[in-house]
Order: structure tokens, then C-alpha cells, then sequence
């Protein structure tokens, strides 16, 4: 798990303090990169997710790298939780 700096595309001035976690999902072929997004609760990211769509996809850019799809599955009491390959 590391710290990550994200923002949506379009808003790049939006940036939101997150948490990464990479991993793999088994599959009947080669496994495939299932990466764990928690955007850390805040105002700003409570303006984006809180009335968001299960499943829901977003396009982030994570600490200036190419943007990335993750899906909103969930969010607790640390923040909102994306999966990049749900």
C-alpha cells in the first residue's frame, strides 16, 4: 500500500489524497491486475462520490501518470474504495 496523489480527468486542479494497493485476480488464463483505489475522505472527494453510482467508473491520473479506470464499489469509514478490474 502506498500513498497516492489522484484527480479526475478534467478536474486537474482537484487533487485528492488516496491510498494504492496493487494486486492480481486469478482467472482461468494469466492472472490480471486488479489494483485497490481508497480516496481518503474529504470535502472534495465527498463532492465527487458521495451520491455516486455503484459501479460507477472514473478516470484517474495517479500522482501525474496516465489516467486509469477504477470502479466506485464501496466507501467506509477511511474513504471511497475503486477497483481497477472489479
Amino acid at each position: 500500500m502506498r500513498n497516492v496523489v489522484a484527480f479526475v480527468r478534467g478536474f486537474p486542479e482537484h487533487k485528492m489524497d488516496g491510498l494504492l494497493t496493487t494486486g492480481l485476480r486469478s482467472t482461468r488464463h494469466p492472472p490480471v491486475g486488479n489494483d485497490q483505489l481508497v480516496i481518503l475522505h474529504s470535502q472534495l472527494s465527498k463532492s465527487f462520490f458521495s451520491d455516486k453510482a455503484y459501479m460507477q467508473v472514473f478516470d484517474f491520473s495517479l500522482d501525474g501518470a496516465d489516467f486509469t479506470d477504477f470502479y466506485l464499489l464501496a466507501s467506509d469509514e477511511q474513504g471511497y474504495i475503486f477497483q481497477s478490474n472489479p
